[in-house]
This record gives structure tokens, C-alpha cells and sequence, in this order.
């Protein structure tokens, strides 16, 4: 008697995916052989990255039981994007395109156990806790054992960096993984990750850009040009181009680059020596001494200080009045940085020198800024642009520049990205931006003008 055949479907994983040829690499390495537990994906638009991450973070998931954390850069993206967003797939055996939210596609009912829409976590059958949210959110997940976590969209400005530094540790104990997708989105923390990471062994890196996948065509990159699309976003998408400019950002990174490289002008002894005096406010901040001789910032090389109080730093800046003889001095009068102005203005007003104390949130001279920060950070920029401008060949200053960021108000003004989140996407304050930026907080007329004048000045702005 001949035994009926099982009518018990076969599973198996991943589901109706499977990995693209250049795709394929990553996956071997990291779902066949294991060989590493850390992975950027800095794919190009439309490579898949996702969906490859996604089929990864699942199969992971259904052959390991624990705690697994899918971030998206906002809570918001996670539900709109990646929990409740309908997308067209294909199944690799039968041909056939279907639709499926990726949660479900990579996550079919067979592996479900129950899926609690409201908290946007899914429960295995084999034990196994998924939780999608965004990194903002990452407090809520304090105390969890988490053994693996996907970062998608790293790069994106909203993403909070600081949740990388609050799971890392977790991970580093329980022997768990990480895996990291995104495009370009200028120099920020997706950057600063790369260029701490890519050279290290336990680390897998790839970068794939048009010209290594060719599934999307030059024709189709230039129909989009011509509907309007900036080059930036084109070079940071589909070329993955870190220094290509953000739209937001403030200064264009060819001209900082024209900058950098330009030779020293030649000096001109009717421009006045300026020094920029940005004083540190905590931590590990640090206060820079920032000089301008007219188009050239590069001559006099900056100077840095770190945790002095507001009298030695004072005494700091007198000590360089008395070696460089500048003919203004522009200090950062908010907050604390009020107490060096002052001691710096009584010492040195009897000289001649000109001392001026900005605070950055006050009214500009310029009504299409919102405050004084705004104002010199827009004179920086304008400088920039000038033919013969020179800039000191320091990676963290021009680092700090290509992440500066514009926005504008209800009115139209200018306003500037908030420091505090600078200091989360980078790790730190821009300080030497911000000296240098000083230098142009006040237009200092010129020497000759000045030998006939011949008055010191107090003003805060």
C-alpha cells in the first residue's frame, strides 16, 4: 500500500526573499558563516539595503531565541515606514510580485506567535521578541538583554546617535549583533561610525554605489535631475557621497574645500588681525582662539584650551593681546563665557584694542538673521565664497563646518541648527567653527582707518 504523501507545507527562511548577487557577500558572511556580528550597508538608493537587513534581522530572530530591536530613526518613520507601509515584493521561486508589509513579508504567520500592533512588537513561536521603534526612544528599552539590532536609515538627522552608545555595551556583553543601512547624509554621525569602524576586523563594511550594482541607470538618475531633483541628493543617494552637500547645510563643501587648498594670500597690511574667542561651556568642550588677518585664517594657527575657569582663560587671551598685538578681539559673551568679556574688556580697554562680547542669541544687524549666531555664521559663509579665502588645513574644522546646518522661521530669518543637537549627532561642540565664526561678528574697519580713529570700543551684541 502505497503512503499518502504529507500534506504539511515545508517553511523555511527567509521568506519569499532572496539575496541579490552583490548582495550576497554580506549574507554569507553574516547568516552562513558567521564570520561577523558588526555590518555597515552604505548602499545606494534602490539596492535593497532594507529589505536585506530586514531578511537578515528575521532569519537571525527564528533560529536564535532573545530580544531583537529593529530602530528607525523616529518613531514616527517606524510605523509609517516600516510597520504599517504596503510594499511590492517578489518572490525569488515563483516569479510572482506581491504586496506585504515588511514586518509580515519577513515575518510570515507560520513564525508568529502574536503581533501587538499598538507596541509594534511581534512574539515568535520559538521564543523569539521583536520590537520596532524609534531611536529616540531608546530609553524604554533600559534593563532588555537585547541579542541583535538593526539601525535602518542610520544616517538620517533625526536618528539619535546616543542610542548606539547606550546598546553597544549590552551587545559587547551577550556576544549579540549589529547591523547598520543607510545612504549618505553628509558628515555626521553615520560618518564619524564609518571612519571609526571601517578599518577594523570585526567589522563588516560595504559600500555599493550605482556604478558597482548597475540596477539603476544613468537615464534614470538623469530624468530625475531634470523633474528637479538637486545634485547633492543625487550624489548622496546613488553615489553615495558623503561630501556631497545636505540641503540644509549652511556652507557648500566645494567652496571649503577652495579654502583649504588656496595658497596664503599675500598680506595685506591694511586688514586687521581679529581674534575669535570661543569659550568652553562643559565637559570636555574646549575654548578656541580663532585669528583673521583679512582672507586669510590660516597664518596665525588656532589655539585650543581645556578646563580652565573663566580667570585663567581671561588671563590666556591677555597673554596673547600682549604677543600678537590684534586689532580687535571678539569674544563669546553668552552664558559664562560673560566673565571672561568682562575681566578681558577692564584689562585691555586703556590699550586701544578693540573688545567686543557677542551673545549668540542676540538681536543681528542683519534683519534676515535670526540672532547674532546666525548673522557671523552667514558672514562665514559669504567669506567662504570669496576667491582668495584661505582656511587652516584641520579635519575636525572642516568637519564641524559640513555639518553645520540653516533652517528659517515663520518670518523667512535665518536660524541655525541648535548646538545641543550638533553636540548629539557628533559627539561634540563645534568650537573651532564657532571661534572662527567670531571673527566676523563684528566688521572691523581697517588698520589705516583705525590709526585715525584710534578708540577702543565695548559693545555686546
Amino acid at each position: 500500500m502505497t503512503k499518502a504523501p504529507s500534506s504539511k507545507p515545508s517553511y523555511k527562511m527567509p521568506n519569499r526573499w532572496a539575496p541579490r548577487e552583490y548582495q550576497l557577500d554580506f549574507w554569507r558572511k553574516f547568516i552562513h558563516e558567521k564570520s561577523v556580528n558588526r555590518a555597515i550597508l552604505c548602499w545606494h538608493r534602490r539596492a535593497g539595503k532594507d529589505s536585506t537587513v530586514l531578511n537578515a534581522f528575521a532569519v537571525k530572530a527564528a533560529s536564535e531565541p532573545g530580544l531583537y530591536l529593529y530602530m528607525a530613526p523616529s518613531q514616527k518613520h517606524a510605523r509609517e515606514i516600516i510597520w504599517t507601509n504596503v510594499m511590492d515584493n517578489y518572490d525569488p521561486e515563483t516569479g510572482e510580485t506581491f504586496q506585504s508589509k515588511p514586518m509580515d513579508q519577513a515575518f510570515p504567520k507560520w513564525l508568529v506567535e502574536r503581533k501587538l500592533d499598538q507596541e509594534m512588537t511581534i512574539h515568535l513561536k520559538n521564543g523569539s521578541v521583536i520590537r520596532v521603534l524609534g531611536s529616540e526612544n531608546y530609553n524604554s528599552i533600559v534593563g532588555v538583554n537585547a541579542r541583535g539590532v538593526v539601525y535602518s536609515e542610520w544616517g538620517l538627522p533625526e536618528v539619535s546617535p546616543e542610542s548606539w552608545e547606550y546598546i553597544e555595551p549590552m551587545l559587547q556583553a551577550n556576544g549579540g549583533w549589529a547591523l547598520f543601512a543607510s545612504t549618505p547624509r553628509g558628515m555626521n554621525h553615520y560618518w564619524k561610525l564609518i571612519n571609526g569602524v571601517r578599518d577594523d576586523p570585526d567589522w563588516y563594511y560595504s559600500l555599493l554605489t550605482v556604478e558597482d550594482t548597475g540596477i539603476v541607470s544613468k537615464e534614470q538618475i538623469e530624468k530625475e535631475a531634470k523633474r528637479g531633483k538637486p545634485e547633492s541628493s543625487i550624489r548622496q543617494e546613488y553615489y553615495c557621497d558623503f561630501l556631497a552637500d545636505v540641503d540644509s547645510a549652511l556652507f557648500s563643501t566645494e567652496h571649503l574645500e577652495t579654502c583649504r587648498k588656496n595658497p596664503t594670500p599675500i598680506d595685506d597690511p591694511n586688514a586687521p588681525l581679529i581674534m575669535g574667542v570661543d569659550v568652553a561651556r562643559m565637559g570636555d568642550d574646549r575654548s578656541v582662539f580663532a585669528y583673521r588677518v583679512g582672507a586669510d585664517m590660516r597664518s596665525v594657527p588656532m589655539k585650543t584650551f581645556t578646563k580652565l575657569d573663566n580667570v585663567q582663560l581671561a588671563e590666556k587671551v591677555i597673554q596673547e593681546h600682549a604677543r600678537l598685538k590684534p586689532d580687535a578681539i571678539i569674544i563669546d559673551a553668552t552664558g559664562t563665557g560673560s566673565g571672561v568679556y568682562d575681566i578681558v574688556y577692564h584689562r585691555l580697554s586703556r590699550t586701544g584694542t578693540r573688545v567686543f562680547g557677542v551673545n549668540f542669541a542676540k538681536k543681528a544687524p542683519d534683519t534676515s538673521c535670526l540672532n547674532m549666531r546666525a548673522y557671523m555664521y552667514e558672514e562665514f559663509r559669504k567669506w567662504t565664497e570669496i576667491q582668495d579665502s584661505t582656511l587652516p588645513d584641520d579635519n575636525r574644522l572642516h568637519e564641524e563646518l559640513r555639518v553645520i546646518s540653516k533652517d528659517y522661521d515663520m518670518n523667512g530669518k535665518l536660524k541655525l541648527q541648535d548646538k545641543e543637537k550638533f553636540r548629539k549627532e557628533l559627539g561634540f561642540s563645534p568650537d573651532l567653527a564657532d571661534a572662527c565664526a567670531l571673527t566676523f561678528a563684528h566688521k572691523i574697519p581697517g588698520r589705516m582707518f583705525m590709526s585715525e580713529q584710534g578708540l577702543p570700543q565695548r559693545a555686546i551684541m
